[in-house]
Protein backbone atom coordinates (compact mmCIF):
# COMPACT_ATOMS: atom_id res chain seq x y z
CA UNK A 1 0.00 0.00 0.00
CA UNK A 2 1.69 3.33 -0.77
CA UNK A 3 1.24 6.04 1.43
CA UNK A 4 1.95 9.48 0.21
CA UNK A 5 4.11 11.26 2.94
CA UNK A 6 3.92 14.92 0.67
CA UNK A 7 4.06 17.07 -2.14
CA UNK A 8 5.65 19.87 -3.29
CA UNK A 9 7.67 22.10 -5.87
CA UNK A 10 10.87 20.52 -6.97
CA UNK A 11 13.94 22.61 -7.35
CA UNK A 12 16.62 20.85 -9.03
CA UNK A 13 19.94 22.01 -8.69
CA UNK A 14 21.90 22.62 -11.50
CA UNK A 15 24.08 25.37 -12.79
CA UNK A 16 20.91 27.47 -13.87
CA UNK A 17 19.98 27.14 -10.41
CA UNK A 18 22.15 26.96 -8.03
CA UNK A 19 21.94 25.53 -4.66
CA UNK A 20 22.61 29.10 -2.96
CA UNK A 21 19.66 30.05 -4.20
CA UNK A 22 17.36 27.66 -2.91
CA UNK A 23 13.63 29.02 -1.60
CA UNK A 24 12.46 26.04 -0.22
CA UNK A 25 10.54 23.17 -1.24
CA UNK A 26 11.76 19.34 -2.03
CA UNK A 27 15.55 19.65 -3.00
CA UNK A 28 16.65 17.80 -6.20
CA UNK A 29 19.87 17.08 -6.76
CA UNK A 30 22.97 14.24 -8.51
CA UNK A 31 24.01 13.71 -4.86
CA UNK A 32 24.24 15.60 -1.54
CA UNK A 33 26.86 18.81 -1.88
CA UNK A 34 28.75 19.63 0.91
CA UNK A 35 27.21 22.68 1.71
CA UNK A 36 23.94 20.53 1.76
CA UNK A 37 23.56 21.38 5.43
CA UNK A 38 22.99 25.10 5.35
CA UNK A 39 19.78 24.63 2.83
CA UNK A 40 18.71 21.61 4.81
CA UNK A 41 16.04 23.16 7.07
CA UNK A 42 14.38 24.54 3.70
CA UNK A 43 13.67 21.62 2.37
CA UNK A 44 10.85 19.77 2.95
CA UNK A 45 12.21 16.54 1.26
CA UNK A 46 15.55 15.48 -0.46
CA UNK A 47 15.93 13.30 -3.90
CA UNK A 48 19.29 12.57 -5.20
CA UNK A 49 20.43 10.55 -7.99
CA UNK A 50 23.24 8.89 -6.37
CA UNK A 51 23.64 7.50 -2.78
CA UNK A 52 21.98 4.72 0.10
CA UNK A 53 21.37 4.64 3.06
CA UNK A 54 24.48 5.90 4.36
CA UNK A 55 25.39 8.48 1.82
CA UNK A 56 25.04 12.41 2.95
CA UNK A 57 21.83 12.73 1.57
CA UNK A 58 20.40 9.96 3.76
CA UNK A 59 22.33 10.95 7.06
CA UNK A 60 20.89 14.62 6.18
CA UNK A 61 17.94 13.73 6.02
CA UNK A 62 17.39 11.57 8.98
CA UNK A 63 19.18 14.41 10.84
CA UNK A 64 16.60 17.31 10.19
CA UNK A 65 13.51 14.33 10.21
CA UNK A 66 12.39 15.24 6.55
CA UNK A 67 11.79 12.52 4.00
CA UNK A 68 14.48 11.62 1.48
CA UNK A 69 14.94 9.19 -1.80
CA UNK A 70 18.22 8.95 -2.61
CA UNK A 71 19.86 6.25 -5.30
CA UNK A 72 16.99 6.94 -8.23
CA UNK A 73 19.82 7.23 -10.76
CA UNK A 74 18.06 9.56 -12.97
CA UNK A 75 15.70 12.21 -10.85
CA UNK A 76 17.71 15.24 -12.24
CA UNK A 77 17.39 14.01 -15.70
CA UNK A 78 13.08 13.76 -15.25
CA UNK A 79 12.02 15.81 -12.77
CA UNK A 80 11.62 19.15 -14.31
CA UNK A 81 12.75 22.91 -11.97
CA UNK A 82 9.52 23.91 -10.44
CA UNK A 83 7.43 20.67 -11.16
CA UNK A 84 5.19 19.35 -8.49
CA UNK A 85 6.25 16.13 -7.43
CA UNK A 86 5.16 13.47 -4.52
CA UNK A 87 6.90 11.60 -2.28
CA UNK A 88 5.42 7.96 -1.31
CA UNK A 89 6.47 5.33 1.11
CA UNK A 90 6.22 1.47 0.53
CA UNK A 91 7.72 -0.40 3.42
CA UNK A 92 11.27 1.08 3.43
CA UNK A 93 11.37 1.92 -0.53
CA UNK A 94 10.57 5.33 -1.21
CA UNK A 95 8.96 6.57 -4.21
CA UNK A 96 8.52 9.94 -6.14
CA UNK A 97 5.66 10.60 -8.78
CA UNK A 98 5.49 13.01 -10.90
CA UNK A 99 3.21 15.35 -11.49
CA UNK A 100 1.89 17.58 -14.52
Amino acid sequence: CLQCNLSGSAYVVSKENPIENFPGGILVMEHAQSDIVLFARKAIAIVTDEGGATSHAAVISREFRIPGVVGTHDATKRIRHGQVIALYTEGEKGIVKLGD
